[in-house]
């Protein structure tokens, strides 16, 4: 099992999840000291996993990734699926977003989930019952004022997900989306911990695991997740847009 972005927030702990559930693992993360904290921790409970140090935005992600894509094609156990984790953000009305923020913001977000299934389908669509589950965000479904970078990568991410799903059924691979409202990790400057009425990402990679373990003919489309105490989503998003123009 592939994993981006496995070095923090939910990717680490769905590295952790799937780690105790027995998967064989490569992980890709961009910061390569928290990825080796993570393989380190993955062996310190018993097992073991493959990582690679990759930015998903770098002019050479392409050729990273159809080199680690031919080590796992040797490898016995395959890929049996992704996990799309890699994310970032970035909050500023429009006029203030540069054109090097977008492309960043959009590189990782949208264009490093295609990066990965370029070099991954072939591969996963070889074993009838892999699955790919990309983590998405309630951005994708609903606009918030400051996000038109984000948004607009996270639809498109979404949209690229629903295309993958029905290019990927006839080989038996499930394709699915997971839309959630904020969760409680160091995402875009934030520190882990400092909202305690959000998901925890364990929550979240605990969803993931779930749906991993799907028998091969169930298809999740898409999962919705909100805290209870913190409900993120249209109402949320309307009342935000009234702070910032009302």
């Amino acid at each position: 099992m592939l994993i981006t972005g496995a070095a923090a927030g939910i990717g680490r702990e769905t590295s952790r999840v799937l780690a105790r559930r027995g998967y064989a693992l490569a992980l890709l993360d961009r910061d390569g000291d928290a990825l080796r904290s993570v393989c380190d921790e993955i062996a310190s409970e018993g097992t073991t996993a493959l990582s690679w140090k990759v930015d998903l935005a770098a002019p050479t992600a392409d050729e990273e990734l159809a080199e680690i894509a031919s080590v796992l094609e040797s490898r016995p156990e395959g890929v049996t699926g992704v996990v799309n984790c890699a994310g970032v953000g970035g909050w500023n009305p429009v006029e203030k977003v540069t054109p090097d923020d977008w492309d960043h913001i959009v590189g990782v977000n949208l264009r490093g989930a295609f990066l990965v299934a370029r070099h991954t389908v072939p591969l996963i669509r070889r074993r009838p019952g892999g699955a790919v589950v990309v983590v998405a965000s309630d951005s994708a479904r609903w606009p918030f004022p400051d996000r038109t970078a984000y948004c607009a990568s996270k639809h498109g991410l979404v949209g690229f997900a629903d295309a993958l799903r029905e290019e990927l059924r006839p080989y038996g691979t499930r394709v699915s989306v997971l839309t959630m409202s904020r969760v409680d990790t160091g995402f875009n400057g934030g520190r882990a911990g400092s909202r305690p009425e959000a998901l925890r990402p364990e929550s979240v990679a605990e969803v993931v695991g779930f749906v991993l373990a799907q028998p091969p003919l169930v298809e999740i489309r898409e999962i919705s997740l909100t805290s209870v105490a913190s409900p993120f989503g249209p109402f949320t998003a309307v009342a935000q847009m009234g702070k910032s123009y009302g």
